[in-house]
């Protein structure tokens, strides 16, 4: 075609990876004209196209010489319209958060195997809880209560969709239960075809090829990296579990003969004047970087101090892994098998499933126990239930395996997950059969006004209370035993407190269950509001259009306008907590800003930025008051003291149940919205980027982990890139895209990784992520990067969301600069007479002249032209 565009991938290529809200290519190129050089649609790597010809210039293409290249990767998150679905799966996402959240101390690594244990079990009842309002809603409120002879549903302005089971099977309530038990078993289906889709769609990607092998403590020999290009997925027949040891993973390649010095030393260095690299020892054997060898020393940039035979994170002879992450060598985040979860995945997916199908097949079955058909139908449902609860908490059923390794799962547990696929739609089937072929009631059976059932779900409830209580006694105590573990030498982040001190795990946990509950709950009264007047079994009076719900739904409810208030409690703490810190800088900055009230603007700017590091007290508050709350009216559920159909506790019940309709449905109308509007889908995006990051580990029905795909791409296109000694590769993140690059450096050879440059802008590595995820990406995780390859990262304070991946250098904090985090001024400090420029906020790094700067200094390999 006409124009210009470098598709050379020998010499220097800066590959930018953009953040959250999918940015599309043209904005990650600060070009009009991307165009796609590999890859496909949903991600895929761009170039710039020249309209005029070749271009010139200091940051121009030059084939062979220079390019800038943009991985675009937000399509797996914000481009299909199935991600109005997602919405509902929030909590399911939640539980795969909390479960890389937890600590994971060595000294306590059985109590760690349990309370993983504890949580798939608790992700397990997610699954019950959302399923089960469902099937409340559809088998008790519409199939056994409004569809009786006399009810609500029966009359003649009822919908006539559901009036003909009225009609039909007034007095029949099996055949009417059987009907409306399809409602939550396409549910279920749909579930488990998402899911099933997803992963195999956008996680079961091949890495690049070769053998892949963990980082060894003592790190691996240097290697030589394959060629071949982006990965496709991997396809399959059927829905069979992948082998454990299938091909997969990144990592370290086969390794080959080291380079030698001669071979090293060849490539030309390229030293940017009083902006250069400041090195360590012993990477002299990768070429680049070398004391004295024409690179300059200067600030903002740290290089790898380890050699490349020591590979990723050497410390004195090892991986700087903390404690916790030693098991099987290397550090958490750099072992292949975290984005290789074929297996696990298909394993507990059949579970999940299983337990779904079985709880419809007991709400079906349940009000017939009194009969001898009703009896075996209901036991053998509640036995698939409690199969899969028992598998579940195996510890095997999750462990993922290091591609190439050779382990695999026990046969014993694929074939008990196999048989359990069978079983769980046979005995439902069955159910259903027998109840639409007519089943007697059993004891009262169509007399009661509410679906008489067996206890389950009260036990359910109990079982997720306890289990809740359960995992906070073990999540402190393997806080506990985190601190008391040795910290890492010269880790700089020693010491450094721990989001929600330590107890993020389970609070996002129940945050979890919350959502779930307010979701279900919300469905229920919707629908007893639509088809009839939501009501109490103590409430006296009339029934024929009451629709009857558990007074503990009704308590539940009570808690939600409580909830509310402490929300506007946290927003008027935290106004204050802005207006006392802008107080507090606007003198500091006065020095910097001095005219008019510029000070006072910018200080208002950066304190509305700090609030983000409060979070984890809105979350902390939230859940307390909740959890409290949840224990409070619980007891007066049990005690039954008072009913909350009357006085102040009636009022809150009401306001709640409203206020939750509410909420469900704005939820379909922005899903709705969604499914139709592609720049709506691009900022609900922006919750699923950060929510999808991490692997389906404990719920493999949530949305599906984008870097299952995007990890594996760029660890291939990196290593094509920077195949030899003349080329290099500067890895540039922004905000998510940096936790990638982060992820992705330690998954590469150590060959390449000599060849890579790290420059990260908006990071939320340590703001967030260190945070949140310490034993992913806490201080050996950090130092690690660090170790590994050159860094630079450039922060602002006005950004919300990134901050400096190891400690602050600006003019307020003072101290020594560390040698990775770069201050950048933001809004830029106006000359004499100028306005006060406009605050970035979080965006167009790419813009600022820091950039450049930093760019330059990390460019070490003059290649050949």
């Amino acid at each position: 075609m006409d124009g210009f565009i470098d598709e050379t991938r020998e010499g220097v290529t800066e590959l930018r990876v953009h953040g959250v809200s999918g940015t599309p290519p043209s904005g990650i190129l600060a070009h009009p004209h991307p165009r796609l050089v590999a890859g496909d649609g949903t991600t895929g790597f761009y170039r710039r196209w020249w309209e005029g010809g070749p271009p010139s210039g200091d940051h121009a293409d030059v084939p062979g010489v220079r390019h800038r290249e943009a991985y675009a990767w937000g399509n797996l998150t914000s481009g299909g319209r199935a991600i109005a679905l997602w919405l509902l799966l929030l909590p399911f996402s939640l539980a795969n958060l909390a479960y890389f959240m937890l600590p994971r101390p060595a000294r306590a690594r059985r109590l760690r195997h349990v309370t993983e244990a504890g949580q798939r079990l608790f992700a397990l009842l997610l699954t019950g809880t959302l399923i089960g309002a469902v099937t409340r809603t559809a088998v008790d409120v519409i199939g056994w209560q409004c569809t009786a002879a006399g009810r609500a549903c029966a009359a003649e302005t009822a919908p006539s969709w559901v009036r003909w089971l009225a009609v039909m099977w007034g007095d029949e309530p099996s055949r009417r239960l059987a009907v409306t038990s399809l409602v939550p078993l396409l549910v279920v289906v749909l579930l488990w075809w998402l899911a099933r889709r997803t992963w195999r769609r956008d996680e079961n990607t091949l890495p690049p090829g070769g053998p892949a092998t963990p980082v060894p403590a003592g790190g691996p020999a240097a290697a030589v990296p394959p060629a071949g290009g982006v990965p496709a997925p991997r396809a399959q027949a059927d829905d069979a579990p992948p082998p454990s040891a299938a091909p997969g993973g990144g990592g370290a390649a086969v390794p080959a003969a080291r380079t030698t010095s001669a071979a090293a030393t060849s490539a030309r260095v390229k030293g940017a004047p009083g902006t250069g690299v400041s090195t360590g020892p012993g990477s002299g054997a990768a070429g680049t970087g070398v004391r004295g060898s024409g690179v300059a020393s200067g600030p903002g940039v740290s290089a790898g101090r380890a050699s490349v035979a020591a590979g990723v994170g050497a410390r004195a002879g090892g991986v700087a892994a903390g404690a916790g992450e030693r098991a099987g060598g290397g550090l958490l985040l750099g072992r292949p098998r975290l984005w290789h979860g074929g297996a696990p995945v298909w394993r507990l997916r059949v579970v999940h499933v299983a337990f779904a199908v079985a709880s419809i097949g007991v709400a079906v079955a349940a009000p017939f126990a009194g009969t001898a058909v009703g009896l075996v139908l209901t036991v053998a449902n509640a036995a698939v239930l409690v199969v899969a609860a028992v598998l579940v908490t195996l510890p095997c059923i999750a462990r993922r395996v290091d591609p190439h390794s050779g382990r695999r799962t026990p046969v014993l547990l694929d074939v008990a997950c196999r048989a359990l696929r069978v079983a769980a739609p046979v005995v439902f089937l069955a159910t259903a059969g027998a109840a639409l072929a007519g089943l007697p009631p059993g004891d009262g059976g169509t007399l009661a006004w509410q679906l008489p059932g067996v206890g389950i779900g009260a036990f359910q409830y109990a079982l997720t209370v306890g289990l809740g209580t359960f995992l906070l006694i073990t999540t402190f105590v393997l806080v506990r035993a985190d601190r008391r573990s040795p910290p890492e030498p010269g880790s700089p982040s020693d010491g450094e407190p721990r989001a929600m001190m330590g107890m993020a795990a389970w609070f996002v946990l129940m945050v979890a269950v919350g959502s779930a509950n307010v979701l279900a709950l919300g469905l229920l009264f919707w629908t007893a509001a639509f088809f009839g007047v939501p009501g109490t079994a103590a409430e006296p009076g009339p029934r024929e259009r009451a629709l009857l719900i558990d007074d503990s739904a009704w308590w539940t409810a009570a808690l939600v306008p409580l909830l509310a208030f402490g929300l506007l409690a946290l927003t008027g703490v935290l106004w204050l907590m802005r207006k006392a810190a802008a107080a507090r800088l606007a003198p500091e900055l006065k020095a910097y800003y001095d005219q008019r009230d510029d000070a006072e603007r910018v200080a208002a700017a950066w304190a509305l930025a700090a609030l983000t590091d409060r979070a984890g007290l809105v979350l902390g508050v939230l859940t307390a008051v909740g959890a409290a709350g949840s224990a409070v009216v619980a007891v007066l559920h049990w005690l039954g003291p008072f009913t909350p159909g009357g006085g102040v506790a009636g009022m809150l019940a009401s306001a709640g149940s409203w206020t939750m309709v509410a909420a469900v449905a704005a939820l379909v109308l922005v899903a709705r919205r969604t499914y139709r509007d592609s720049r709506l889908r691009r900022a609900i995006g922006v919750l699923w980027d950060i929510c999808t990051f991490w692997p389906r580990a404990i719920h493999p029905l949530a949305p599906p982990c984008y870097t299952e795909r995007v990890v594996p791409e760029l660890v291939s296109r990196v290593r094509r890139l920077a195949a030899t000694d003349r080329d290099q590769v500067v890895l540039s993140g922004h905000s998510q895209g940096s936790v990638i690059a982060a992820a992705v450096v330690l998954q590469l050879d150590p060959a390449t990784r000599a060849r890579v440059r790290l420059l990260t802008h908006g990071s939320p590595l340590r703001r967030l992520y260190a945070a949140y995820f310490p034993a992913y990406f806490g201080p050996a995780g950090l130092a690690a990067v660090r170790e590994a390859v050159t860094w630079c990262n450039l922060y602002r304070l006005s950004d919300p969301i990134g901050g400096p991946a190891f400690r602050r250098v600006d003019p307020l904090a003072g101290g020594r600069p560390d040698g990775v985090d770069r201050f950048c001024w933001d809004p830029r400090r106006p000359g004499p007479g100028e306005p006060l420029p406009e605050t970035r906020w979080h965006t167009a790094y790419w813009l600022d002249p820091l950039y450049d700067e930093a760019l330059d200094s990390l460019i070490t390999v003059t290649p050949a032209v």
